[in-house]
């Protein structure tokens, strides 16, 4: 199969699927368009790699797939997800707060720690806090947008919930 003659067809048969798949799981249509354009151009980047005995949706959807880790593991993709956890946890409605200053001082402290901690934590872990807390989506959702099943959806769950309790930054 010779792919570079395939290319403009290619494009058009993929691009709409590609780009509404990455917008299901960014939320953000400009960046579901950079991404879709940064697979395409991994895809001719790497043309030659392709085995024309497999199936080049397969191929494809696994670049769409890589795209999108490799997405999740920037910095920058960390550093806005860990300001977005930060502003959701500033004033929790589960905290109660007082015209004690004390009391006040001691929440602000809390909530610094808790920026502390989402330095150390893993992108997972962020994500599924932010998933989960934020977003108020359900473990079967988290699992489909992670690409997991439930039960390491609950398990990542319990364990970053048990670290930051640990750690004493957040109430139970």
């Amino acid at each position: 199969m010779n792919l570079v003659g395939q290319m403009d067809q290619i494009f058009v048969s993929y691009r709409k699927p590609i780009e509404n798949y990455i917008y299901f799981r960014v939320k953000d249509r400009e960046l579901a368009q950079d991404l879709s354009q940064e697979v395409f151009l991994k895809m001719v980047r790497s043309l030659r790699l392709f085995d024309s005995a497999r199936s080049l949706s397969a191929w494809l959807w696994t670049i769409v797939k890589n795209t999108l880790v490799d997405h999740q593991r920037s910095s920058k993709y960390e550093q806005n997800l860990k300001k977005e956890i930060l502003s959701a946890s500033e004033f929790p409605s589960s905290w109660q707060w007082s015209a004690s200053p004390e009391d006040v001082l001691i929440q602000k402290q809390s909530i610094r720690e808790l920026g502390v901690m989402l330095t150390t934590m893993k992108t997972e872990q962020l994500e599924v806090i932010r998933l989960r807390l934020i977003e108020g989506l359900k473990m079967v959702e988290i699992a489909d947008h992670l690409g997991v099943s439930v039960s390491q959806v609950k398990s990542l769950l319990h364990r970053t919930r048990t670290r930051l309790l640990a750690a004493q930054v957040c109430p139970p």
